[in-house]
């Protein structure tokens, strides 16, 4: 087929603490100090009481171009838990009844790679997160939309 459309899904699940034990802690501690595109380009979340369901459209019109879309739909896996940073910190804390909703926000992200005699390689990306009601309650609901350009040259040391 023309530019080669390679269709994804996938499902992302951290833990979160349901706090029905006090002397047991269930939040999933993440592995990675970075998240980068785990939850979408803008990285607003780190890889803790999350859930997250994303649609990739991976495409190449030519040999040296490709180019990605990508929309998901992220919430917390415990209302009765914090919203977390790619820190681990908390970004939104849980109010003392817990969110009302499991819904985190949606977001869009579409980004480009294009490589120029195999050394210099030009990427750039556009993300828009859409928050939810969840995050407007904890005066947090203003929409991110984040833009990423950067040039590369790539060099080999064995030449």
């Amino acid at each position: 087929m023309p530019w080669k459309p390679r269709l994804g899904g996938e499902y992302d699940y951290a833990a979160g603490n349901p706090h029905n034990n006090l002397d047991r802690i269930k939040t999933y501690d993440q592995q990675y100090p970075s998240n980068h595109n785990a939850f979408g380009f803008s990285d607003l979340f780190g890889f803790q009481n999350i859930k997250q369901q994303r649609v990739n459209l991976d495409l190449g019109p030519t040999k040296n171009l490709t180019l990605l879309v990508q929309g998901e739909a992220i919430g917390v896996a415990s209302r009765r838990d914090n919203i977390y940073n790619d820190s681990g910190t908390t970004a939104v804390a849980v109010p003392s009844r817990g969110f009302a909703t499991n819904s985190i926000g949606d977001g869009f992200d579409l980004s480009s790679k294009y490589v120029f005699h195999d050394y210099i390689v030009f990427n750039a990306a556009f993300s828009h997160f859409f928050p939810s009601n969840l995050m407007s309650a904890a005066k947090k609901g203003a929409p991110l939309t984040y833009s990423m350009f950067s040039l590369t040259y790539r060099f080999r040391v064995d030449r």
